[in-house]
C-alpha cells in the first residue's frame, strides 16, 4: 500500500434464502462468536474493538483491527435478509502531523463506513 493511501471498499454477498445465514440475528451471532472473527484472531491482527451495530434496522458487527503495527483495518458486516454487506476501510498507521492522519485516519474511515445504508 502506498504511503499516502487509504483503501475504501463495499461488497455484498447473496446467500440462498434457505441458508442458515438468512436471518439477521443468525449472521450477527455467527460473526461475533463464529468462524469470521476466529479466523481474524488466528491470523495475528490485534482486535482493537468489536461491537454489534444497527444499520437501518439491520443487525451487524463492526471490527477495528491493527495489523503488525503498520496497517489499520475497520470492517463492518451488516446482515439484511439473504444479503451480507461488507464495508471496509484500510489504511497505514497515521501520524498527528499529517492531514487527517490523527487516530489512523479514523475520521475518513468512519465517515465512509457510516455513509453505508441498506435500501429496501
Amino acid at each position: 500500500m502506498p504511503r499516502d493511501s487509504c483503501q475504501l471498499c463495499r461488497e455484498v454477498t447473496h446467500c440462498p434464502a434457505t441458508s442458515v445465514m438468512s436471518q439477521d440475528i443468525g449472521i450477527v451471532s455467527n460473526l461475533r462468536s463464529g468462524e469470521a472473527l476466529n479466523a481474524i484472531r488466528d491470523k495475528g491482527p490485534r482486535i482493537i474493538s468489536e461491537r454489534e451495530i444497527d444499520v437501518d434496522g439491520h443487525s451487524g458487527v463492526f471490527v477495528h483491527l491493527e495489523v503488525g503495527g503498520k496497517e489499520v483495518i475497520r470492517l463492518q458486516w451488516v446482515a439484511a435478509g439473504s444479503r451480507l454487506y461488507t464495508v471496509s476501510a484500510t489504511s497505514r498507521k497515521g501520524s498527528p502531523k499529517e492531514l487527517e492522519g490523527e487516530n489512523d485516519f479514523e475520521r475518513v474511515a468512519l465517515g465512509f463506513i457510516s455513509s453505508f445504508h441498506v435500501l429496501p
